[in-house]
């Protein structure tokens, strides 16, 4: 995440494999906590479900992924790539009192930390940083966002007619600066509600230590993508919120029937210190199924929120990394191209339709030269269907498997033994 903001620059298993689906992890070794979480797989692709309290999936979390986290973060601290030690120390840790992290992903975090120390029977050392592992450390990755972002990322929905099945099609392309480790330590969350919450659970693609999202859907069927944007100057000095927090707030509160406001709502409380194009899609109910957000921190303009809605009689919107009506739209080739594309579709007469096929054809016809395709990803929010395709070993020239997640069943609760 290169491009900086005022003035910032970046300088740049343990497996636990469950048969007869998915039971339940038990700690070991010097923890004598009920692990509240899963590790398994699909097609080879780690699946981390955790459920209970904040703490108790902060803790599940930390606890599955505990070696392979840790050395995530000390490879690509190493490898200077995204960050080097001491420009994620300056950048990011020494700035933490700039940001504002809710009290409940706060304790999740903690939990994390937890986990991750009872893996290890004690602090968990990071050769590159010199040091154990602290809490600042891991608020620091979840707000990776604070000081710098690379333009990338490509999206689009269409519903109705423009689709086979009548239904909701949406698409998104993952696309940062390649960092072979960070692309292959790639998982699919399942975060399913804490008990005595409104939150909806949620699936989502994203990076080990990571309790944020990008590419998502929840248990409605909302789907939700995030892009890089450049945003009006913050007029806020501090309390920003990370945007994959933000996201995920977001998601946790879409319902179906009022999914627009409901992400709404959350955006227009929550600002991150950098700009944002956000597209949201839910099922197709005979109305318009999607709408961008656009953005920032510039609270004196409509509260540093503006809600780009399809124009009238249309059936798809697309979004990429410029914002289209919260400023001057800049001239973008990805957003272009989409646009001719499902422009052609929408005016053939009904000859022609999207497809799921269709789909995954648009996101591969839109790369981004410099940067690296992480995942794809499309969503079908009336069946609840997540596809996901990751490149092979971390080679963004490939597109790799495509992985059918059903997200109604991945989100069922697990019977715990003794229960």
């Amino acid at each position: 995440m290169n491009n900086a903001r005022l003035g910032l620059r970046n300088s740049s298993l343990v497996l636990l494999l469950f048969v007869s689906g998915l039971a339940p992890a038990r700690a070991q070794g010097p923890s004598s906590v009920k692990v509240k979480g899963a590790l398994t797989q699909i097609d080879g692709v780690p699946v981390l479900k955790v459920w209970g309290s904040p703490r108790e999936q902060g803790y599940a979390h930390g606890y599955l992924v505990a070696e392979k986290a840790v050395r995530l973060l000390d490879r690509v601290l190493a490898n200077g790539i995204i960050f080097t030690p001491e420009s994620f120390q300056k950048q990011m840790v020494d700035h933490l009192d700039l940001m504002t992290i809710d009290p409940v992903r706060e304790e999740e975090l903690r939990g994390m930390l937890a986990g991750i120390e009872a893996k290890f029977g004690g602090p968990a050392e990071v050769p590159s940083l010199g040091r154990a592992l602290r809490y600042e450390d891991l608020a620091a990755v979840n707000c990776i966002d604070l000081k710098a972002a690379q333009f990338g990322c490509s999206s689009f929905a269409a519903w109705g007619p423009m689709t086979a099945d009548g239904a909701t099609l949406c698409g998104h392309n993952l696309d940062w600066p390649l960092d072979r480790d960070l692309a292959q330590s790639q998982l699919i969350f399942v975060r399913l509600p804490s008990p005595g919450s409104n939150a909806l659970g949620l699936v989502s693609v994203f990076f080990l230590p990571c309790i944020g999202c990008v590419t998502a859907m929840n248990s409605e069927g909302v789907a939700l993508a995030q892009h890089d944007a450049m945003g009006k100057p913050p007029t806020m000095a501090k309390g920003f919120t990370s945007r994959t927090l933000m996201q995920r707030a977001a998601l946790e509160a879409a319902r179906a029937r009022s999914a627009s406001k409901d992400v709404e709502a959350i955006f227009k409380k929550q600002h991150s210190f950098l700009g944002e194009n956000m597209i949201v899609a839910w099922p197709f109910d005979g109305h318009a199924s999607a709408v961008v957000f656009e953005h920032d921190a510039g609270l004196k303009d409509g509260d540093g929120l503006t809600t780009r809605k399809p124009t009238k009689g249309s059936r798809f919107l697309v979004c990429t990394n410029h914002y289209r009506e919260r400023q001057e739209a800049q001239e973008c080739k990805r957003f272009a191209s989409l646009t001719e594309q499902l422009r052609s579709i929408a005016e053939s007469d009904g000859k022609e339709r999207l497809t799921v096929k269709k789909a995954w054809r648009l996101l591969e016809s839109v790369p981004i030269e410099g940067l690296a395709t992480y995942h794809r990803a499309v969503f079908e929010p009336n069946k609840k269907l997540m596809h996901v395709a990751f490149p092979e070993g971390g080679d963004p020239k490939t597109r790799g498997k495509i992985i059918t997640l059903d997200v109604a069943k991945l989100l069922e609760p697990l019977a715990e033994p003794g229960k």
